[in-house]
């Protein structure tokens, strides 16, 4: 016997119609009931009786179904277990280690592919809007239209000083005590640039020393002590801290909100929770 058989019989046995059957089958009405009358001259019985309400599984019929049904059931779990996994594209603001990231996400299988934008992660947006992407991680940016939105996380920034830096003595830092110092920030094109030029105009801090280098080279830029610099929590790396300091800031201006946005709504629940779960047990 086929399994093409077997697939044909639940089909009809569930649809109550050989149309309705073929057309879930993508075939034609007599292939379909070519393949019942086959499989009903394998097992010489007759399955199915046709009456005003359509297709009816005979006593016999009633038997096959009830357990051909759990099997094919687990049948089709196992083969799904070995089909390739789709991707699902996600784009990722530099500020966020890879270790946040998900491989998979479980709910809908989908491997997670991520690819990081240069300098703002509000590029992602023409790219969602271009069918490039499938889903993204915007910092401070809660909708938009088109989009399904939702917040993944709220975080705050550290700062990073080298070993012998003057205020590698305090246990937290004010932002005015930071800006008496050289700071090293990311490109001005980044989104953390532009926030944090707006903070300090919002609270009139006095100018300072910047100097703007690539996301890459900021942790060498402190080593090297040209300035200290920021990072959020969910970017600092337990090894980092062999050769630098990280001090929490006193206030809570500094801080960042992180959203994930996506064009297909049946993403959304599921890539917000696999990423949280990530975050958390990273954290742990």
């Amino acid at each position: 016997m086929e399994i093409r058989f077997l697939e044909a019989f639940l089909a009809v046995a569930e649809e109550g119609s050989v149309s309705k059957a073929a057309s879930r089958l993508n075939l034609t009405q007599p292939a379909v009931s070519r393949q019942l009358k086959q499989m009903e001259a394998v097992l010489q019985a007759r399955l199915f009786t046709r009456s005003y309400e359509g297709m009816q599984l005979t006593e016999r019929g009633h038997s096959l179904y009830n357990d051909i049904r759990p099997v094919w059931n687990e049948l089709g779990t196992l083969m799904h277990a070995h089909m390739p996994k789709p991707l699902i594209r996600l784009g990722v603001t530099p500020f966020l280690a890879p270790k946040y990231i998900p491989s998979t996400v479980e709910e809908l299988r989908l491997k997670v592919k991520w690819n990081q934008t240069k300098l703002d992660c509000f590029d992602f947006i023409k790219l969602l809007e271009q069918g490039e992407i499938d889903a993204a991680i915007i910092e401070g940016y809660p909708e938009h239209p088109g989009f399904y939105s939702c917040l993944i996380s709220i975080e705050s920034y550290q700062v990073a000083i080298p070993t012998d830096h003057p205020l590698a003595e305090y246990d937290t830092v004010s932002l005015e005590q930071c800006l008496a110092y050289p700071q090293v920030l990311p490109p001005q094109k980044s989104r953390f640039y532009k926030n944090w030029m707006a903070l300090k105009q919002k609270l009139s801090m006095v100018e300072s020393n910047v100097t703007c280098v690539p996301y890459q080279s900021l942790l060498y830029s402190v080593k090297q002590q040209r300035g200290l610099a920021f990072f959020p929590e969910l970017m600092i790396e337990n090894q980092w801290e062999q050769d630098l300091l990280f001090k929490k800031i006193a206030r809570g201006d500094l801080s960042r909100k992180l959203y994930l946005h996506t064009t297909n709504e049946a993403y959304l629940k599921p890539v917000q929770q696999s990423l949280q779960a990530q975050m958390q047990n990273q954290q742990v």
